[in-house]
């Protein structure tokens, strides 16, 4: 596609009929040389004249106050120029559209040209933009009516320019969008409607100069431009110039106008949304955090500084795969159960489930995870709160702590009498409901009373627990050993039958006599005597069992110790 700059050595240009105004016999409107680090060190009478320098070491010493601060573009002038001249001995010559500012503070659009010189410096030739008077008046028509007709019915601001920014035509969209009564009114008008300054700093004629001087070099510029309407009201928006060759050598450029306000409302209120939630987030006095689907942090509360004992919500999104264990306490790799956890979170909406995190110092946090599904930039995601359960689990532990302490027997370990009373209670009720079967044994040690007149109290106590030991070795899990009183204990047996019972009577028997009590070097022979006791079909009274059993042992006590009887329905042992 045919340039639009000066003919200069190589580069391309235009024909005779050219839209640059050149200040020199070869076209260029100054030419400067700088050394590789971006320093000025010689210029031409005609760039000195083109910025309106007082003298040539003038311009050399000051030559990035020449221009503005930042580029239409919204890049840095005295970086981005730098960075071009860097670009020269790296790859293709850079050449590229300017916006410089004399000493005079006049604004002039030039094309910049690089090129390497002798001794590793840089040549740097400008081309001011000055395009010539258009031959086309404004609102005359410059398309046929069929693609009017298509133009007239376009959704937005459509229409053409000349160079010299003026107006030629109009679809009725723009027209509408800017609140003017008809084509000619708008196309008189359109300059008076230009803010003076654009939100980037440069004033609107600059910035459009600049731009059109981009299209008419690459074919295209798009950027970011603030109108009013007639009646001064702001409206944001983005414009695209597109070049198009009116006749030879001469061009006009399309303008297309996309009205922004709608999608800047929308920003402004996804960005109240946004503060609102972060307000709710830091107000939480639970831990909570928002996750996309591929586990990335989105944001945090600071609960999760505290929390986890980090510095920075930053730090929490730069570890949070730190913040868990490789498994979790049900044995499951973490990163799988967060996945399924996430999906079932974005399938129902909400989830719940236990999880094992630990601080950035690896201590342990056992937590109560609730998921729930919101919709953030049109992205489904997970806000996600933490409950630490320390608290909780240890108070759960101190519970369960009191509850071993009111229910077993402090010297030997066994349950005590208050726990057999509430277990039978319940073995009965349980055997009631199922009718199924329900033993006791109820055994005590023989002649303990010598045991402690002879050895002292003590070698009594550890008779005591050494009896529970052997017994607690021969019972099945379902079965409760409980201290029933002194030296008496009972055996609740749920679902065993009388005959089952008597021989687990037996076992216990033998284990005791079998071998004997070895306590501070003293040997001891040690027996227990045991009574059974099995519910009848019709016996309803745990109170009567338990009496049952008793009258077992004492039969048992009676006919020489030692030994194992049970009762039955005849009363017989």
């Amino acid at each position: 596609m045919q340039s639009n700059f000066t003919n200069v050595n190589n580069i391309q240009g235009l024909n005779s009929t050219g839209t640059i105004r050149a200040t020199s016999d070869d076209g260029l409107s100054g030419t400067m040389l700088f050394d590789i680090l971006g320093n000025l060190l010689e210029c031409d009478d005609h760039a000195m004249n083109f910025f309106e320098a007082p003298s040539k070491r003038y311009l050399c010493d000051n030559f990035y106050s020449f221009s503005p601060n930042v580029q239409p573009n919204k890049e840095n002038s005295e970086f981005t120029f730098i960075d071009n001249l860097n670009q020269v001995f790296t790859g293709v010559p850079p050449e590229f559209i300017w916006l410089f500012r004399t000493e005079k503070n006049v604004f002039k659009v030039a094309e910049v040209l690089l090129r390497a010189d002798a001794d590793e410096t840089i040549k740097c030739s400008i081309i001011e933009f000055c395009p010539e008077s258009s031959n086309i008046l404004p609102g005359q028509q410059v398309v046929d009516d069929l693609t009017m007709y298509i133009m007239d019915r376009m959704p937005f601001f459509f229409g053409f320019i000349d160079l010299n920014l003026n107006l030629i035509n109009i679809n009725n969209a723009g027209m509408q969008t800017f609140k003017f009564n008809n084509k000619g009114e708008f196309i008189k008008n359109y300059l008076d409607i230009f803010p003076y300054l654009q939100p980037c700093g440069t004033t609107s004629l600059q910035k459009m100069r600049y731009h059109i001087a981009s299209a008419l070099k690459y074919g295209t510029a798009t950027f970011e431009w603030l109108q009013t309407d007639k009646e001064n009201n702001e409206i944001p928006g983005e414009i695209r110039l597109v070049r198009v060759e009116e006749s030879a050598g001469k061009y006009l450029m399309t303008i297309f106008f996309r009205d922004l306000r709608n999608r800047y409302r929308l920003q402004r209120s996804q960005a109240r949304v946004k503060e609102r939630l972060e307000a709710i987030l830091d107000s939480s006095p639970l831990c909570c955090f928002i996750l996309n689907k591929n586990f990335k942090i989105v944001d945090c509360n600071l609960e999760v500084l505290s929390l986890f004992e980090l510095k920075s919500k930053k730090e929490f999104t730069n570890n949070f795969h730190q913040l868990y264990p490789i498994f979790q306490p049900d044995g499951r790799m973490s990163m799988e159960k967060m996945r399924e956890k996430l999906k079932q979170l974005m399938s129902s909406g909400r989830v719940y489930f236990e999880w094992m995190s630990k601080t950035i110092t690896d201590k342990e946090i056992p937590s109560e995870i609730t998921g729930v599904k919101v919709n953030l930039d049109s992205e489904d995601m997970a806000i996600v709160y933490v409950r630490d359960l320390r608290e909780i689990k240890n108070a759960v532990k101190m519970v369960e702590h009191l509850n071993h302490l009111a229910f077993t027997d402090p010297l030997t370990g066994a349950n005590n009498r208050r726990f057999f009373n509430e277990s039978a209670e319940k073995a009965m009720n349980n055997c009631l409901r199922e009718n199924s079967n329900l033993s006791f044994i109820m055994l005590d040690i023989d002649d303990f009373k010598k045991v402690n007149d002879t050895y002292g109290h003590i070698v009594g106590d550890e008779v005591l627990k050494i009896l529970v030991s052997r017994i607690q070795n021969v019972l099945r899990r379902d079965t409760a050993l409980a201290r029933y009183g002194g030296e008496e204990f009972m055996v609740t047996l749920p679902d065993i039958d009388h005959e089952s019972a008597v021989k687990t009577a037996w076992r216990i028997q033998g284990r005791v006599a079998s071998s004997d009590f070895v306590i501070d070097e003293k040997q001891l022979k040690i027996t227990v005597s045991l009574g059974v006791a099995s519910r009848n079909e019709g016996m309803y009274d745990l109170t009567e069992l338990i009496t049952h059993a008793d009258q077992a042992l004492y039969a048992a006590k009676t006919s020489g110790k030692n030994t194992v009887k049970s009762y039955n329905l005849e009363h017989s042992f």
